[in-house]
């Protein structure tokens, strides 16, 4: 784990997820382990600990949306012309789909747990490099070339809307935090 030497001398991490995945994985293993246990043992405060105890309490990742965001765009981002809807986004690249698959693999809440190991299966299936595509475009048996176009079209149509409600609940969830935000100050 890469670290940096705070104000204070005190050693702290770059990054913290890396730490926090472990943390909650002992956690899980250990549940009645102290949190200065824990800290000693990922290499991350005992504060950072209580947190990643409260997020799988609420079974939530424990690694926070801006530190998960982050990493994905340390993956290499591509711009996408366009979107099904005509729109512009930016997406995870088909070179960094295996990468993304993997760093979701390593989150303990989406191993653990039986609709997060859905999703892994999900994509492990579905992440199929240019060399693959290629490969089974070529193969592909002409009486099957329509069906198969349109079987990947209608995958695409339901995961772009999935990915759409993926979106519209995280703007409503960042909406309900500052209306708290506003309400406590």
């Amino acid at each position: 784990m890469h670290t940096r030497i705070g104000r204070d001398g005190k050693a702290r991490p770059v990054n913290s997820a890396e730490g926090r995945r472990l943390a909650s994985t002992l956690l899980m293993e250990k549940p009645d382990a102290s949190l200065r246990e824990v800290a000693k043992a990922a290499g991350i405060s005992t504060g950072t600990v209580r947190d990643v105890r409260q997020r799988l309490q609420r079974n939530e990742n424990p690694v926070p949306p801006r530190q998960r965001r982050a990493e994905l765009n340390a993956a290499q981002e591509v711009e996408i012309p366009a979107t099904m809807d005509g729109g512009t986004s930016t997406a995870i690249g088909a070179l960094d789909q295996k990468t993304a698959t993997q760093a979701l693999t390593r989150d303990p809440q989406l191993r653990m747990s039986e609709e997060g190991r859905l999703l892994l299966r999900l994509f492990a299936t579905r992440v199929v490099d240019k060399q693959q595509r290629q490969r089974l475009i070529e193969w592909i048996p002409s009486r099957w070339r329509r069906t198969v176009t349109e079987l990947a079209y209608s995958c695409s149509r339901d995961w772009y809307q999935f990915a759409k409600q993926l979106e519209v609940r995280d703007e409503r969830k960042a909406a309900d935090n500052e209306q708290v935000l506003e309400d406590v100050g």
